[in-house]
């Protein structure tokens, strides 16, 4: 909505823990379905729609590690645990850039106690170009997803997609202007 005029939701985002040179390592947002009011007034937790708890690690100035929780009420607890993603970053280049990532993600069952491992994805730019904005030209991207014997124990896991996004031009903004996007069952 180019006029602004559709609220969609606001976030309250709280940095809770910085390395010594400014970086976040630890954070949360709310994010609601009501404007937050000027003042620092946040919404009421009926209009809730989920808590985030971020945390990141750092090897120097390069984020190695990225996990995020959510949870459907503000109190961390496992009966109302959304799911949790884990983001390993590698491969960084003289800037700082990592041209390689790894995200698992995990969806929670019976009240928070069972966790199941739904989505695996890679994200391979190794062998492109990275602008000095960090934009990738060239991504590799594969989907990966959990397999379950007949007893419901982890067997394994399938490919189930693979796209190629390539062409890609960016605004002074960093955001994507035009691209190529390759879809595929998987990457053979």
């Amino acid at each position: 909505d180019q006029a602004l005029t559709q609220f969609t939701d606001s976030q309250v985002i709280k940095y809770l823990e910085r390395t010594d040179s400014g970086l976040v390592k630890k954070q949360t947002v709310d994010t609601y379905t009501e404007k937050c009011i000027e003042g620092n007034a946040i919404p009421s937790s009926d209009k809730l729609v989920n808590h985030q708890k971020i945390e990141n690690t750092y090897d120097g100035r390069n984020l190695t590690n990225t996990t995020v929780e959510r949870w459907l009420t503000l109190t961390e607890q496992a009966a109302t645990k959304i799911d949790k993603s884990e983001t390993v970053y590698s491969n960084f280049d003289p800037r700082h850039f990592a041209a390689k990532s790894e995200t698992k993600r995990y969806i929670y069952e019976d009240n928070g106690t069972k966790e199941i491992y739904t989505t695996r994805t890679v994200v391979d730019t190794t062998h492109d170009k990275i602008d000095n904005r960090g934009n990738h030209e060239y991504e590799e991207i594969k989907t990966f997803r959990q397999i379950y014997n007949a007893s419901g124990v982890k067997s394994g896991e399938e490919e189930v997609s693979f796209q190629k996004i390539t062409n890609r031009s960016f605004t002074s903004k960093n955001q994507v202007k035009s691209q190529e996007v390759y879809n595929y069952d998987n990457s053979v």
